[in-house]
């Protein structure tokens, strides 16, 4: 860990507001668009990968740790006060980690852990996934659906919303997709089970018309 703060020229007592300020400092001085040769590019790229890896490696740290003292969340910095809505942007990023990794909990810790002025349509998308991901279908319904309300034109909260409903009426796979299916608690039109069924009596037909049969009685 002490390479990371050794990245962003501070050391492992600084607050999370000079771990941050370090980090938009270093990021800015490395922006690849403030150069013209290639060679300079290539290198403010690596830079700025290298500061970003180091930032997310040190917040992510810290947050662990408070969670594993059973502290709050949220940093010492202003990304909780409805100022700085990039840096809020950071934690959902953390959260989507936590929720990718399956650790639901944690991830729901932090959600709950931001103030309602700073609880955007991502927010509800992510509260959404979590209920989602836990099979509280309803609950998830709820949730996507309000992130559609306040972010219509998103894609990702629509089909998340779709997939919920499809789930909660009794259907398995992707209402979208080929490979959907409806659930064996009855057979609906276009149902592959019922389709093959039919299929199965239709050609026993034409076979005892030919003397022979599928079945046996």
């Amino acid at each position: 860990m002490e390479k990371f703060y050794k990245l962003l020229g501070i050391d492992e007592n600084a607050t999370d507001s000079q771990v941050k300020a370090a980090y938009i400092a270093m990021k800015n001085k490395y922006d690849p668009g403030s150069y013209e040769k290639e060679d300079l590019i290539r290198h403010a790229e690596e830079k700025t990968e290298q500061i970003t890896q180091a930032f997310d490696e040190i917040m992510n740290s810290r947050r662990m740790a408070r969670m594993k003292n059973g502290e709050p969340v949220a940093d010492d910095s202003d990304a909780y006060d409805g100022a700085n809505s990039a840096e809020a942007s950071d934690d959902y990023g953390y959260i989507e980690q936590l929720i990718e990794s399956d650790d639901l909990d944690a991830a729901e810790e932090s959600l709950d852990a931001m103030p309602q002025n700073l609880r955007t349509a991502n927010w509800f998308y992510l509260k959404g996934l979590i209920f989602f991901k836990k099979g509280w279908l309803e609950e998830a319904t709820e949730f996507f659906s309000a992130s559609c309300k306040m972010d219509p034109k998103n894609i990702t909260y629509k089909r998340a919303l779709e997939q919920a409903i499809w789930q909660r009426s009794g259907n398995f796979g992707n209402p979208n997709g080929k490979d959907s299916y409806q659930s064996m608690a009855g057979c609906a039109p276009g149902c592959d089970l019922c389709n093959l069924c039919g299929a199965f009596v239709c050609a026993d037909c034409c076979f005892r018309c030919m003397g022979g049969s599928y079945t046996r009685c």
